[in-house]
């Protein structure tokens, strides 16, 4: 499966066995406590259902005083 995935203004793809967003994230070790991810213009939960040829975008969570 090849899913594009951006994150910090960089693309990159992911070619892996994926069925959710959750397994694209583990198999590029991100953790998904310090991520939104947005499909298209919504934000959706890390098991949402992932497609070949979809495309996600990561967007930092920050947090601090």
């Amino acid at each position: 499966m090849k899913v594009s995935v951006i994150s910090q203004g960089k693309k990159t793809e992911f070619n892996g066995s994926a069925e959710t967003i959750l397994d694209v994230l583990s198999g590029m070790g991100v953790n998904r406590e310090t991520v939104i991810v947005r499909k298209g213009r919504s934000v959706v939960p890390a098991e949402e259902p992932i497609a070949d040829g979809d495309e996600i975008e990561l967007i930092k969570i920050f947090s601090g005083g």
